[in-house]
């Protein structure tokens, strides 16, 4: 599954404009741009916005993206003047994100081996990239690194996750959607991961954490029905 989905996020960022891209273009690059998974680029300001206030997030810290494809989610956060990070497996989404990024600290590399010291990261955020990984291990080992480069203070932020609760919900809304057969021939080899709650839950017991898990609302954002975000922290706030 990993191999088959990096080939389309290769392919997404071969195409980006060879000038530099807008929000709304990067948005597109990250793979919300189908008829159920689009986000207006409003409502894309409002996510990272609440997401900020969400971490209480100030222009001191130093803040690591993983999974960051083109830069959408970092580009808002950059553009206030923010100190950010990124790291994604797709080479081609990362030279999209460096046209708008530029001076940021942005790696190619596998999220359950990150290229960072202990402790060197105030906040870690994780958008919409965990029903992509490969496996419910390579999840985990994701979930320790985040847990891993955090300071002690440290935040962090997992979010646009298929619930396992929800997952005949979705698949045939999308199924719907788009049609059985297209559907069929879209979706070939490319799976989704979908967790239970306890998936996380378990993660902060076992670390001894505090930790919120909430649904996931983007007015006009389809796949809100059925994903929540789960956000914990290393020392109470």
């Amino acid at each position: 599954m990993e191999n088959n989905w990096h080939k389309i996020w290769e392919k997404k960022g071969s195409v980006a404009k060879t000038g530099q891209p807008s929000l709304a273009d990067l948005i597109g690059y990250d793979g919300f741009d189908s008829k159920i998974g689009r986000i207006t680029e409003a409502e894309w300001r409002k996510y990272v916005s609440q997401t900020i206030a969400k971490l209480r997030i100030s222009k001191n810290d130093k803040i690591l993206e993983i999974g960051c494809g083109a830069g959408a989610f970092l580009l808002p956060l950059y553009e206030q003047g923010y100190n950010v990070a990124g790291l994604d497996y797709s080479q081609s989404l990362l030279d999209a994100a460096k046209k708008v990024l530029v001076g940021a600290n942005l790696v190619c590399g596998q999220a359950n081996n990150l290229p960072f010291k202990n402790g060197e990261f105030d906040v870690v955020i994780s958008n919409s990239i965990f029903h992509y990984l490969p496996s419910i291990d390579y999840a985990a080992k994701v979930l320790n690194e985040m847990f891993r480069v955090l300071n002690q203070s440290g935040r962090a932020a997992v979010l646009d996750i298929n619930d396992q609760a929800k997952q005949d919900f979705a698949e045939d809304l999308r199924r719907k959607e788009i049609g059985n057969k297209e559907y069929e021939e879209k979706y070939k080899g490319l799976g989704q991961l979908y967790y239970p709650k306890s998936f996380f839950e378990n993660f902060a017991e076992e670390h001894d954490i505090k930790f919120v898990i909430e649904p996931q609302v983007i007015d006009g954002y389809q796949n809100s029905l059925w994903r929540y975000n789960f956000y914990f922290y290393k020392s109470s706030l």
